[in-house]
């Protein structure tokens, strides 16, 4: 699907904030692009860099870093 075909939205508490924005910062660090898989209780970042020699995975877990998820 191409971009912009799908959209999900995920409900996030003010203390799980701390925890997105340093799981953004790291996939930062890594690439400038960043996929999203989205499940109903998983959330799955991934960041590639543009030699394709780093590779970062960041799963976050329902529950603990969002509280709802709708497709």
């Amino acid at each position: 699907m191409g971009r912009g075909g799908m959209s999900v939205r995920f409900l996030v508490g003010a203390g799980e904030l701390r925890n997105w924005r340093g799981a953004l910062q790291a996939l930062a660090r890594v690439g400038t692009e960043v996929s999203l898989e989205a499940f109903p209780s998983l959330l799955v970042l991934r960041a590639l860099n543009a030699s394709r020699s780093a590779f970062l995975r960041i799963e976050l877990q329902g529950g603990l870093f969002f509280k709802t998820c709708e497709p």
